[in-house]
């Protein structure tokens, strides 16, 4: 295809870009992989969080309460 010297005035269409296609896999793309990564952010925020209650806080409240049970007899 041959192109003028005015070719950056024209239509995407006009020239025969799919500059405007190009943009919409781009933009969805960066939509998806944001998602994704929102997603997976966010399953690993709540493992850490159970990780953080099962293996410190519920050790440590139950050896408090363990502790206050037989003090307080």
């Amino acid at each position: 295809m041959k192109q003028d010297k005015d070719w950056y005035w024209k239509s995407d269409e006009e020239v025969g870009l799919t500059r405007s296609r190009e943009r919409f896999r781009v933009g969805m793309l960066i939509f998806i992989m944001t998602v994704t990564a929102a997603i997976l952010g966010g399953w690993l925020l709540i493992q850490g969080v159970k990780l953080i209650i099962v293996k410190i806080i519920w050790p440590l409240l139950y050896h408090f309460l363990d502790y206050i049970s037989d003090h307080l007899v």
